[in-house]
């Protein structure tokens, strides 16, 4: 995927300026670095939407079977498939062989073959679970200390499953002879355990990585040729002032070279920041890593309530890992926070764990390996300390602005004592004359790739074309990409009545159930939008909210309508695409101070 508009070095090249590009990615504290492209390219936006792609093809492969679909034998629901019963036969008896409690006459056998015309996903459901088993001195073995308890198994959809309730259970092979001996029942529900385990750890970490990295490898290239195709002189070298218009740049080899100009942009985008706490740097690692880890993470803790702490766990639990996110205070600081609060439920629903009103104290690596294991201690806000062990440590506490590297205060340019950022007006100019910034640097902006690239463009016109228009920072859409996506524009409910009062705001909402989630039987409980609507003009739509499938693709083309000033009445004059998520909008009647049910009804 490229940009089809311009981005701002390619402006000013088609303006006939002279154009050098400067780009340098300091190794993280794990070493890893990347490519031409920034952050959205290489280590955020891109990646992060490939791998919730892999997360959504998962669910699409569940969804699949309620719509009849018999899925290969490679992936896990194969297993439902006669030829996978068959194999999981021979497998079963090639355990109990090496236990030494059965013969190889078992496995010609007429209770085998019986076996095989019973769906195999069926026996950890139902009677087993009020059996004598549960009484028995197995729950005082062992075993119920073991690592399995804490697995991604117990937490998995495999439970939750139609194969739980197949006629396996009550078929004639509990009663028979064979499962006489503890030890034989003991081997079996074992074998069925550890087999069922394997076979949840489906998704190959290795493979998706793999094809992300060279995805971003190529479109690395394609930027290089872009740059020298438009006459764009790019330079891999860290740049920082040295004096006025003039700055030094040095390479990975230390080389050191000068260079001057007439105008600066700066575009250097912000970094992970990390905790301030024993063995941060040391053991734990951000966005930046993760995306090109060569082994899969294993147990994750995610430290931060960010859209990216909330992707990032998203997509790792839809992989099969056990996942939980560490929250100091609130989910989505920033967005609206009913919508925050439905994301948050969701993915709570959905298997992942969250640990509250607490902070990480310190991290301690307890064994080295891909992934290793790390013990991590933490306390609450009341201040009692807990540990537990993990595999993997992402921070995503947010993201910081290394300003002091370039040496701006050599020029006199102005930064946010608070946060590093560049003070900017609404021209994107800094208070020296010949310096300007756009995107995540400057002070008080949306730090979004998209929002950058248009202000720079804009930038560019204004400086060296005829151009004459500012870039409008407002009604800007965005989508987070967590397990329910949810896309807004405009204003959050807190900030427009805080803006123009309680009164003045009318909300439209409701729930929805996508068509597509009915017949997968899939939950959609949190599926909602709303409109928030300012009476004193005529209801303007100043806020749009959506949680559901899609979000991006559904969110995107309002936004043109909100930057037009759309109103409440020319949603309910647009006809809508029927059956699809969006039209929802084009429906709304209930208004929140009606205090009537919104509950979902059907297509």
């Amino acid at each position: 995927m490229r940009f089809s508009k311009r981005i701002p070095h390619e402006e000013a090249a088609a303006l006939n300026k002279k154009v050098a590009v400067f780009d340098f990615v300091k190794p993280t504290p794990l070493g890893t670095t990347w490519g031409l492209g920034g952050t959205c390219v290489n280590v955020g936006l891109y990646t992060k939407k490939l791998m919730h792609q892999a997360a959504l093809l998962g669910e699409a492969v569940n969804d699949s079977m309620k719509y009849g679909w018999a899925v290969e034998e490679s992936s896990f629901f194969g297993l439902f498939t006669k030829r996978s019963q068959i194999n999981f036969i021979r497998l079963l008896s090639s355990r109990l062989l090496s236990s030494r409690l059965l013969s190889s006459r078992l496995l010609s056998s007429r209770l085998l073959s019986s076996l095989v015309s019973f769906p195999l996903v069926s026996f950890l459901s139902s009677p087993f679970l009020s059996s004598p088993f549960l009484s028995s001195p197995f729950l005082s073995s062992p075993f119920l200390s073991s690592p399995f308890l804490s697995s991604p198994f117990l937490s998995s959809p495999f439970l939750s499953s139609p194969f739980l309730s197949s006629p396996f259970l009550s078929s004639p092979f509990l009663s028979s002879p064979f499962l006489s001996s503890p030890l034989t029942k003991f081997c079996i529900i074992k074998t069925f355990f550890s087999l069922s385990l394997s076979l949840l750890d489906k998704h190959n970490w290795k493979i998706l990585r793999d094809a992300i990295q060279d995805h971003i490898g190529s479109l690395n290239f394609a930027y290089r040729v872009q740059l020298r195709e438009k006459n764009v002189t790019y330079v891999n070298a860290y740049a920082k002032f040295i004096g006025p218009h003039q700055i030094e740049a040095v390479n990975k080899k230390g080389k050191v070279t000068t260079h001057t100009s007439s105008k600066y942009l700066l575009a250097p985008g912000l970094r992970p920041n990390y905790l301030d706490c024993p063995g941060a740097k040391e053991y734990c690692i951000t966005s930046d890593d993760l995306f090109a880890l060569k082994h899969c993470p294993g147990k994750t803790l995610l430290v931060g309530a960010s859209y990216i702490s909330l992707e990032c766990a998203g997509f790792l639990k839809a992989f099969g890992l056990d996942v939980t996110v560490m929250v100091r205070s609130i989910l989505l600081r920033g967005f609206d926070r009913q919508m925050a609060d439905l994301i948050g439920s969701y993915m709570e629903n959905h298997g992942i764990r969250f640990i509250k009103e607490s902070q990480v104290k310190m991290v301690e690596q307890v064994e080295a390996g891909e992934p290793g294991r790390l013990l991590v201690t933490y306390a609450n806000n009341a201040g009692e300390q807990n540990s537990e062990e993990f595999n993997t440590v992402v921070l995503a506490i947010g993201r910081q602005a290394l300003t002091q590297d370039l040496n701006l205060d050599v020029v006199g340019v102005k930064t946010n004592s608070k946060n590093g950022k560049i003070i900017c007006d609404e021209k994107e100019n800094s208070n020296i004359p010949y310096i300007h910034a756009v995107g995540d640097i400057v002070d008080g902006k949306p730090e979004l790739t998209p929002v950058a690239i248009q202000a720079g463009i804009l930038l560019v016109r204004r400086l060296f074309g005829n151009g004459t228009v500012l870039c409008d920072y407002n009604n800007i859409p965005t989508t987070v990409f967590t397990p329910l996506e949810y896309g807004c524009i405009g204003l959050t409910e807190e900030k427009a009545i805080e803006m123009y009062g309680a009164d003045d705001i009318e909300v439209y909402h409701t729930n929805y159930v996508p068509l597509e989630f009915t017949v997968a039987q899939r939950r959609a409980k949190e599926c909602y939008v709303k409109l928030i609507c300012l009476k004193s003009q005529n209801e303007k739509v100043i806020g749009f909210h959506y949680a559901g499938p899609n979000a991006g693709e559904v969110t995107q083309g309002y936004a043109v309508a909100l930057r037009l000033g759309a109103k409440k009445e020319d949603f309910d004059n647009t006809i809508g695409i029927h059956p699809t998520c969006s039209e929802v909008f084009t429906t709304l009647q209930t208004t929140k101070s009606s205090g009537l049910s919104i509950a979902a009804a059907g297509c």
